[in-house]
């Protein structure tokens, strides 16, 4: 939504206010214009309208900028646009459970059993094929059924 013009050409609001809306409605941010309130950057250049743009834009979630640590608009190299980098927070990641254990409570309850036999049949009809082991599919039906 940054705009310079060098020619005196009006800027296309109606573009703006749709991006802008869009942003408001899915509550996303622009994390560059998060991380440079002030700066002014531009990543395309129009020889035909003498005009300076910020077309190329993160567009996240507001609650992710806590995981984003700069973002960064380089110089145009090879392409019209200037390439733009988002670096994330390296969080150290949590293993997951080494051993995934079912529900046994989930066996008394008679919703989740004709749920899970519908389930199964459906699993067969696509994937017990001529030439599928009888190993293979149990151990994808158990990958698949989780």
């Amino acid at each position: 939504m940054d705009r310079l013009s060098t020619a005196g050409t009006q800027r296309n609001w109606e573009s703006t206010n749709i991006v802008k809306q869009y942003m408001s409605d899915y509550g996303l941010c622009d994390a560059w214009r998060s991380f440079h309130p002030n700066s002014r950057e531009y990543t395309f250049f129009s020889h035909v309208h003498h005009s300076y743009s910020r077309l190329d834009y993160f567009l996240v979630s507001s609650s992710l900028l806590s995981d984003i640590s700069d973002t960064e608009i380089h110089p145009i190299v090879v392409s019209d646009h200037a390439p733009i980098s988002l670096t994330l927070v390296n969080k150290k990641a949590t293993p997951p459970s080494k051993n995934w254990r079912f529900n046994t409570s989930l066996l008394k309850d008679e919703d989740f059993i004709k749920y899970f036999k519908k389930e199964w049949a459906l699993y067969l009809d696509y994937n017990d094929l001529p030439g599928t082991s009888a190993s293979v599919l149990w151990e994808a039906g158990k990958a698949v059924m989780r």
